[in-house]
């Protein structure tokens, strides 16, 4: 990644986390849904142009200089957008709405760039054991610890939107490691979501893995959650989680496609 395109992802990493005031005073809710981001033949033909430079600068990644094009195209159609609001304000709020409205390029790359973001502080300053199994497990225990926390529940955030980048990106944080182990009800959840949406059935042995490790009753209940597109509520009653890193075997060792997906 180029030196500007390294300083324009923390700019964005860094609006991921302001703090998400009102856009404007005396100024009503924007809404995103009466003034969507523009597509395909809604772009002129220099926004095109600007939007494939803007991949050619960020190549191989395509992420942050693709993320700052698209805003600016976004602002460029709606100028009454964030009128007076701080920048790190209406580019949170956007990427937010971008996430929201499914898998898209923009939400791929705003993934990505918190996905990266966990990634780097697990191999710099982890690991932290017994952490997070698809909520926090514990209170953080250092500022390494806090800031990760605060990483993983954007991430959870995201994840709730049910956006199919930010559902792959959740469950790769499950996978078996001292920090990270999801409950079955939540792994469930995520994995039923992700089979929907790539038509992947579920493999037998996964369900038998988790009727086992939940059982039959809760396996139910996170189908009715699943029906409801609801997994702030398996989430939030999942039981609490129980320690594992003494438990980890070496992740060489795991087949992850053949225990949890065929």
């Amino acid at each position: 990644m180029s030196l500007r395109s390294e300083a324009l992802a923390l700019s964005l990493f860094a609006a991921l986390f302001s703090a998400a005031g009102p856009l404007a005073a005396n100024e009503p809710s924007w809404s995103f849904d009466e003034h969507p981001q523009p597509y395909g033949d809604q772009l002129a033909p220099s926004e095109r142009d600007r939007l494939r430079q803007a991949d050619d600068l960020d190549w191989p990644r395509r992420c942050a200089a693709r993320l700052q094009t698209a805003f600016a195209v976004y602002k460029a159609h709606y100028p009454d957008y964030a009128a007076g609001a701080p920048t790190d304000v209406a580019l949170k709020q956007w990427m937010d709405y971008m996430v929201r409205l499914g898998s898209n390029e923009a939400s791929g790359c705003v993934v990505s760039l918190l996905e990266v973001a966990i990634d780097d502080i697990l191999f710099d300053e982890g690991p932290f054991p017994d952490l997070f199994c698809g909520k926090l497990a514990r209170e953080p225990a250092s500022e390494a610890e806090q800031h990760l926390s605060a990483l993983l529940a954007k991430m959870t955030e995201y994840a709730e939107t049910l956006n199919r980048d930010a559902v792959e990106a959740f469950l790769r944080l499950g996978e078996d490691t001292m920090t990270t182990r999801f409950n079955p009800d939540i792994r469930y959840f995520l994995e039923r979501t992700l089979a929907w949406q790539t038509g992947k059935p579920l493999s037998p042995e996964f369900r038998e893995i988790v009727i086992a490790q939940m059982g039959q009753e809760r396996l139910d209940d996170v189908e009715k959650a699943y029906g409801r597109n609801d997994l702030r509520g398996v989430i939030e009653t999942s039981p609490e989680c129980t320690s594992w890193s003494d438990e980890i075997v070496p992740k060489e060792a795991l087949n992850v496609e053949t225990i949890w997906r065929r």
